[in-house]
C-alpha cells in the first residue's frame, strides 16, 4: 500500500514540475509555433537583409516581429533625413545662420543608415541558426520534439548526365 501512496506523490510532483517547464512568454510561444527557419528562408533572408534591407529580409524568415521593425523603421526614418536636410540645404543655400543643423542631420542620417545597413545584413545572415537554436531549446524544455516533417532535408546531388534527389532525416 505505501508503494501506491509514493507512486501518487511522485505523479503530483511530476505534473507540478512539467507545469512549470512549459509556461513559455509570448515570444518564446510564438517561436516555437512558427518553428525552425528553412536553409531556403535563410538564405533568401539574408540576401535580401544585405541588398534591399528595410528589414524585409527578416520578414521573409518569419522575424520581422522581434528585429526587423527596428530596420523598417530606422533606414526609412534616416532616409527622411538626409532627404529633409539635403532639400533644405538645397533651398536655403543663400542664407546661412549659426544654428543651420541641415549638414548635421544630413551626416548624422547617412552614418545612421551605413549602420543600420550592416547590421541588417548581418543579422539576416546570424538571426535565423540563433533563433533555430532557440527553438530547439524551447522544444526540449517543453518537452515536445521535432516531428519527422521538421527533421527531413530535401536534397540534391549532381550525377553525369542529371540529377538525384530526395530527403536525408536527422534522428
Amino acid at each position: 500500500m505505501r508503494w501506491i501512496g509514493a507512486l501518487l506523490v511522485v505523479m503530483t510532483l511530476g505534473r507540478g514540475a512539467d507545469a512549470q517547464v512549459a509556461t513559455l512568454s509570448d515570444e518564446d510561444a510564438d517561436i516555437v509555433a512558427h518553428g525552425e527557419i528553412s536553409v531556403g528562408r535563410w538564405i533568401t533572408g539574408g540576401v535580401l537583409a544585405s541588398t534591399v534591407g528595410f528589414g524585409l529580409g527578416q520578414a521573409v524568415q518569419g522575424r520581422w516581429r522581434y528585429t526587423g521593425w527596428m530596420f523598417t523603421v530606422g533606414e526609412a526614418g534616416s532616409l527622411v533625413a538626409v532627404g529633409y536636410a539635403g532639400i533644405d540645404m538645397i533651398i536655403n543655400s543663400d542664407h546661412r545662420g549659426k544654428s543651420d543643423i541641415q549638414p548635421y542631420l544630413l551626416i548624422g542620417g547617412l552614418v545612421l543608415f551605413g549602420g543600420l545597413k550592416i547590421w541588417d545584413g548581418i543579422d539576416g545572415w546570424i538571426g535565423p541558426p540563433r533563433q533555430n537554436r532557440r527553438y530547439r531549446e524551447l522544444l526540449q524544455r517543453t518537452g515536445n520534439r521535432a516531428s519527422v516533417l521538421e527533421k527531413a532535408q530535401p536534397y540534391m546531388a549532381p550525377v553525369e548526365g542529371g540529377a538525384v534527389g530526395g530527403l536525408a532525416f536527422r534522428l
